[in-house]
């Protein structure tokens, strides 16, 4: 397991990856940002760990990125 500890965002790089089904965020305790659009092949999306303002962001319905992340079938926060 990598930590990137310093990591403050997503990259929008994210887009080019357009078979990407499966992304897990974990231990990342500066990311504040997704990007504004996920990919609409993405199955599952999980953040855990050390994520506390991510998971404040995406924590359920009526959140700052359920817009965003209300697509993806599986999510766990």
């Amino acid at each position: 397991m990598v930590k990137f500890d310093k990591l403050e965002s997503v990259s929008t790089g994210l887009q080019h990856l357009t078979s990407l089904q499966h992304l897990i965020i974990s231990f990342c305790p500066k990311v504040n940002d997704l990007p504004e659009t996920l990919l609409p092949s993405l199955l599952s999306l999980r953040i855990y760990g050390d994520c506390p303002k991510l998971k404040e962001r995406c924590g359920g319905r009526g959140s700052h990125y359920w817009p965003l992340v209300s697509h993806i079938p599986c999510i766990e926060i």
